[in-house]
C-alpha cells in the first residue's frame, strides 16, 4: 500500500472542521468514488417513482446523467402546469473519510 492521506475530524471552537493528514489512507480514489456512481444510478432508476410523487402538474420531460465525471450530476428537465420548462440538477458528492481522533 502506498502512501495516501487520512483524515480526521477536529472539531474546534465555532463548528469549523480542520483536518489533520496521515499516511495510509484505505480509500484513495474518490475521482468519482463507486459511492457516488451507485447512488446517482439509483436515483436515474427512480425517476418513475418521482414522476408519480411530482403529480400530474409536474412532467419530467428529460433526464441527462453524467457519471463520469468527479461528484456525479443528474440533470432533470421538468415542465410545469403552463408550459414552462425548468432544470434541476442533482449533484452527488462524497466527503472524504474521517476518522476521528
Amino acid at each position: 500500500m502506498g502512501i495516501g492521506t487520512h483524515s480526521f475530524v477536529n472539531k474546534n471552537p465555532g463548528n469549523q472542521i480542520s483536518f489533520t493528514e496521515y499516511e495510509h489512507m484505505k480509500t484513495e480514489n474518490y475521482n468519482p468514488s463507486i459511492f457516488e456512481v451507485k447512488l446517482a444510478k439509483a436515483i436515474m432508476s427512480c425517476t418513475k417513482k418521482l414522476q408519480e410523487d411530482l403529480g400530474e402538474d409536474v412532467r419530467i420531460i428529460d433526464s441527462v446523467e453524467n457519471y463520469q465525471i468527479d461528484n456525479p450530476m443528474i440533470t432533470l428537465h421538468l415542465e410545469d402546469g403552463d408550459g414552462d420548462v425548468h432544470e434541476l440538477v442533482i449533484q452527488v458528492i462524497q466527503r472524504p473519510d474521517k476518522l476521528e481522533k
